[in-house]
């Protein structure tokens, strides 16, 4: 194998030398279009959610299992809720649509769903919000109310 390789770089140094180019030279402009790849792919990325998010404070399933009550919170600047969707249960509705309402700094908000078929509540799905802050950025969270936990928030 080591025999293959030498022989392989003896023959590139070969038809180098034909063609009157400068291995250097060839090395050189090589690199100097990864370190451009390399910027161009740096320059593109997008930046990472700075916005903490919102919280889970509370979520109650009652009794009966037709409804539930899941109390949010906002610890970070005003934002304005534009849409949430349900994933995991195609049967749950929201009965107090908050979309388009602007969520104030360390304020509560109830958001009250109920079961629109003949299964019971249960903590199996997820909600995804997705919210627009003062400065016109836009971010989606998923919510686990099961679990009492948040993911963090992606930028849109």
């Amino acid at each position: 194998m080591e025999e293959t390789i030498n022989n392989w770089i003896d023959k590139a140094r070969e038809l180098l030398e034909e063609w009157g180019v400068d291995p250097w030279i060839l090395a050189g402009g090589a690199g100097l279009i990864l370190l451009v790849i390399i910027i161009l792919i740096v320059a593109n990325r997008k930046p990472k959610a700075t916005f903490p998010g919102l919280v889970i404070n509370l979520f109650q399933i009652a009794p009966l299992g037709r409804d539930a009550f899941l109390k949010i919170q906002n610890p970070a600047g005003p934002v304005i809720l534009s849409q949430y969707r349900i994933i995991g249960r195609n049967d749950v509705l929201v009965k107090n649509h908050l979309s388009g309402h602007r969520m104030e700094n360390q304020k509560e908000y109830s958001i009250l769903l109920e079961a629109n078929g003949d299964k019971r509540l249960e903590p199996d799905f997820s909600l995804e919000l997705t919210y627009i802050t003062e400065e016109g950025k836009v971010y989606q969270q998923k919510l686990l109310p099961g679990q009492q936990r948040v993911e963090p928030p992606k930028r849109v």
